[in-house]
């Protein structure tokens, strides 16, 4: 039989140190795992302000803000308010497709606008909790009997700006179960300020500036949701708008010239081989450089300027 020795003081110190180094070990872990997701948070937060369009943000970085929280699924609102309703896009094979809800009771996006308030919900169909909640609070199940989705947990926040509200953020279904947390909510809210400044900056921009293909709009010739289709398919095909236009909805190239003149406020020049460049001008300019560029000099005026055919007259570095 295995003698065995009494446990001793010296066991007690032993076990005690080594609990120690345990309990520093899953301390060190904590913090490198905070100090990885902050660092994520960075990183999403640069993302969103460097976006040059609300599409961007519903489109591209959506996904990047959905990766970094602990949520099956996720929908960014902007709010127009003039219509009195949230909207949302997403890319649906090659088409942009857009959604709009009413801002009031009847969905937890609506009420989380109207409300300005943060909700957790447990579970979506406990007409009981939403009640609790408001009175007026419905979850709108019309998705989930078209998609088969199951919705239960869910937590809306309102995206704001300057106390204005500019959309609504709402996560659906915690991956690990249960009701999403107090550190759920915190992350959304850093996620949701950074919005609130994108989104009204993009709002104001959007009121200021024109777009390429206002003209289009403007004769009927192409709706919005066309253009965005179309944007969306040059994108995938690595190619330009204007050539999707012209082959996909057959906009004449004189029509989609006119467009393009108007915004850039310069004349568009449609090719022909009658137009021969100077000499003189293309002395010194290698073939690959202005097919690289999209760039050609045309002629030189009366006062010493040159007259340059390039696809875009706002570009500075290549104007200049």
């Amino acid at each position: 039989m295995r003698a065995t020795r009494p446990f001793c003081y010296s066991d007690r110190a032993d076990l005690s140190h080594r609990g120690g180094l345990l309990a520093v070990q899953d301390s060190v872990l904590v913090l490198q795992e905070r100090l990885a997701n902050e660092q994520k948070l960075v990183q999403l937060i640069d993302r969103i302000h460097s976006a040059k369009t609300l599409d961007t943000i519903f489109i591209e970085i959506q996904g990047e803000i959905l990766a970094f929280l602990a949520a099956d699924r996720l929908t960014l609102y902007a709010a127009d308010m003039e219509k009195k309703e949230l909207y949302s896009k997403f890319l649906a094979l090659d088409t942009v497709r857009e959604i709009r809800l009413p801002i009031n009771e009847s969905s937890v996006a609506g009420f989380v606008a109207t409300s300005r308030q943060t909700v957790n919900i447990a579970d979506a169909y406990d007409t009981g909790e939403l009640t609790k909640i408001n009175a007026k609070l419905r979850f709108d199940s019309s998705w989930d009997k078209k998609t088969g989705y199951r919705t239960t947990q869910i937590l809306g926040m309102p995206i704001l700006h300057e106390n204005r509200v500019v959309g609504v953020m709402q996560l659906l279904n915690k991956k690990k179960g249960g009701r999403f947390t107090k550190d759920d909510e915190l992350n959304v809210a850093r996620i949701a300020k950074t919005l609130g400044v994108a989104f009204h900056n993009q709002q104001q921009l959007g009121q200021r500036r024109g777009t390429k293909f206002d003209y289009l709009l403007a004769q009927g010739l192409m709706s919005q949701d066309d253009i965005n289709t179309a944007i969306a398919a040059a994108r995938h095909k690595n190619t330009d708008v204007e050539a999707v236009l012209m082959d996909q909805y057959k906009i004449p190239k004189g029509e989609l010239g006119t467009s393009l003149s108007q915004f850039y406020r310069v004349p568009f020049i449609e090719f022909s081989d009658r137009v021969i460049p100077s000499p003189e001008l293309l002395r010194d300019l290698k073939l690959e450089f202005l097919k690289r560029n999209v760039w050609l000099p045309l002629k030189r005026e009366h006062d010493g300027s040159t007259v340059v055919l390039i696809d875009n007259p706002q570009d500075i570095q290549r104007v200049d």
